[in-house]
């Protein structure tokens, strides 16, 4: 598989920013340049998943039309619009000293 198209199959859109929902076979710098345009759609219409895998980042992290409305997702508690992923902090608390040189000393961040 060409790696660019296979990058923008991991993400869900094109380096442009154009989703591959809209722009499936190549990318479009021009709808990628449009925010009003290039998020506007859902998942409703690719339930076989071919246009936008539903492992790609973009469809986790938005869904939009992925879970039914009435029934199983919100008996789950799902909120249907969004599903958020937080980072998981490592490495010790900033020590005094480190805030006062403004250096850091220790390896830490998200995971």
């Amino acid at each position: 598989m060409d790696p660019v198209l296979l990058g923008a199959r991991l993400v869900g859109r094109w380096k442009s920013g154009a989703p591959l929902a809209l722009t499936p076979s190549q990318d479009d710098v021009t709808l990628g340049a449009d925010p009003k345009q290039n998020n506007n759609f859902d998942f409703s219409d690719d339930q076989a998943q071919r246009r936008c895998p539903y492992a790609a980042h973009i469809r986790k992290t938005n869904p939009r039309a992925d879970f039914d409305q009435g029934g199983l997702s919100q008996a789950k508690g799902v909120d249907p619009r969004r599903i958020i992923r937080a980072g998981i902090p490592f490495g010790p608390e900033v020590s005094p000293a480190e805030q006062a040189a403004n250096t850091t000393s220790q390896e830490r961040g998200l995971m």
